[in-house]
């Protein structure tokens, strides 16, 4: 199953976060709001609001194979606080689950994990 790299724009909405850490899984409604929207000039906008004050970050995306699947590749133009990842680093790799969400976060590390529906 591939990421549809034909359409553009498209947006997606976190429905659900989830975490594992000391071998326990939660999964939980998000407590707060989020979206990431990807153009087709490339570049996206990732969008968190959390009681009343809202986050931005912008850079661009690519796509890449990795297990014989296209995903996408989101490379932040500046450190925020909504980069979810191990490494700290500005990238965050998403991947296409099976129902068709993306799903993306730090689990690896015993962070959170986030899973996006597309709306748009």
């Amino acid at each position: 199953m591939n990421f549809d790299t034909t359409v553009f724009t498209q947006e997606w909405e976190l429905f659900e976060t989830s975490s594992s850490l000391n071998g326990i899984n939660a999964n939980n409604n998000p407590k707060y709001t989020e979206t990431i929207v990807l153009r087709a000039d490339s570049s996206f906008i990732k969008s968190r609001i959390e009681t009343n004050d809202t986050t931005e970050a912008v850079g661009t995306y690519r796509f890449t194979e990795l297990e014989n699947r296209t995903v996408p590749i989101l490379t932040h133009f500046r450190h925020n606080n909504i980069i979810d990842n191990c490494s700290k680093g500005l990238s965050e790799h998403l991947n296409l689950t099976l129902s068709l969400s993306l799903s993306g976060g730090a689990v690896a590390c015993d962070g959170s994990g986030h899973f996006y529906k597309r709306i748009k």
